[in-house]
């Protein structure tokens, strides 16, 4: 950084900086402040120095919010004025905000996109209103609603205004941004909450144009991955939990394949659908693909087979994944030819020993690490696989067999 970024750090800036640094034209304002970490005291220059640093404070504010409570409040400021009405509807705690408007168009800026954090930014924010409307000495805006039941989770109409307000907030958020890159639709709260607050979504929302990265750890809405499809052509990792629905996976499979970028990674936890149409899209991606995650998924010989093309693969792990093969697996040579990490570990009941040994055979030789889980480690076929090609190896941990390229145990 040079010295006039520098010294944005320290003290007052417009002494430090003079008069002449604040008629910066914005494209240098943009040079310097993409380097700094949190450049807020920029925004207190003047209008110009605001327009140039702001985009750099909204790049992730539900990961970089000092005041979680403000930013939902300013969220609900910048909404347009028929979401405030309708919004208004359900949740009388708005009120305060129907008539003010924010300067700028924050969503527009935002590139990252956290579904839980917001929606439990959207609580807190709903909990501070009702302590302050219950501390109020005026009579007119105290209010009955219960805040919680009695075993502490929210009450019933609580989770209803609360599901009002987030589901408003993230179909705005979403169909305003301008350059979304991540996309973090993980949460714990359950299916019916995500389709409901997805389902506004548009098939045409631009903004899923530029999502990089693609994090979902529960059901979507039907047809969710295929409007996906139809627009996002730039992932480069994509994270996905327990696809149950056949449909869920030809559409991931479309979605994947529309990938011209090529993705990099790709994790894929708790299917209990049959994945094989997935794994073969993977195919698509094979000279980019790097690192695979595959967690309690059902691997068939078909699918296997299909990963067994992934050639530029450089990190693979098979967690607890449960092996129904049809026909002994056959290998082609070579298999993975860069891979450098091996992760695998088995559910006891659905192991198949001669597969994984042929894995093991084919890619140790050239691996920097292999990490064997649970009960391989005490298989004897497997233990004599290894100890073949790996003679120097001494001992091993009691959970853990982590080799690394110098046959030395890493416990």
């Amino acid at each position: 950084m040079n010295e006039q970024g520098k010294c944005l750090l320290r003290g007052d800036v417009q002494l430090q900086l003079g008069w002449d640094a604040k008629i910066l034209p914005n494209e240098t304002l943009t040079q310097i402040f993409k380097d700094l970490d949190y450049p807020m005291n920029c925004i207190y220059v003047n209008h110009s120095w605001a327009f140039a640093a702001l985009p750099f404070l909204w790049q992730s504010p539900f990961t970089t919010a000092r005041d979680p409570i403000k930013l939902v409040e300013t969220l609900i400021k910048s909404l347009p004025v028929d979401m405030k009405n309708s919004l208004q509807q359900d949740v009388s705690a708005i009120k305060p905000w129907l008539t003010k408007h924010t300067c700028y168009k924050y969503a527009e800026w935002i590139k990252e996109l956290q579904y839980e954090q917001l929606l439990g930014y959207v609580i807190r924010w709903f909990e501070n209103r009702h302590r302050i409307k219950s501390n109020s000495k005026d009579s007119n805006i105290c209010h009955s609603l219960e805040l919680r039941s009695e075993d502490g989770s929210l009450s019933k109409e609580t989770r209803f205004q609360v599901q009002s307000i987030f589901s408003t907030l993230i179909s705005f958020l979403i169909n305003s941004s301008r350059s979304l890159r991540i996309l973090d639709l993980s949460t714990r709260y359950g299916y019916p909450h995500l389709s409901t607050m997805l389902s506004p979504m548009r098939a045409n929302c631009e903004s899923l144009i530029t999502v990089t990265e693609l994090t979902c750890d529960t059901w979507v809405p039907e047809n969710f991955y295929y409007t996906l499809s139809l627009k996002s052509h730039n992932l480069d990792s994509l994270h996905i939990y327990h696809p149950q629905r056949d449909s869920d996976v030809n559409d991931l499979a479309l979605l994947i394949k529309h990938q011209t970028g090529g993705i990099q990674h790709i994790k894929l936890s708790d299917s209990g659908a049959n994945i094989t149409m997935l794994l073969e899209s993977f195919g698509t991606q094979s000279t980019t693909l790097s690192t695979l995650k595959l967690h309690r998924t059902n691997l068939t010989s078909k699918g296997l087979d299909a990963l067994g093309k992934l050639v530029n693969l450089n990190s693979l792990e098979l967690d607890m994944c449960r092996f129904l093969l049809n026909y002994p697996y056959k290998a082609p040579d070579p298999l993975w030819p860069k891979l450098k990490r091996l992760y695998l570990s088995e559910t006891e009941d659905f192991v198949d020993v001669p597969a994984i040994t042929v894995i093991i055979s084919k890619v140790l030789s050239s691996l920097d690490e292999l990490l064997l889980h649970h009960h391989l480690r005490h298989n004897d076929i497997i233990r004599k696989t290894v100890i073949n090609q790996l003679p120097n190896v001494r001992r091993y941990d009691i959970s853990n067999w982590v080799f690394t390229k110098a046959n030395k145990v890493n416990t």
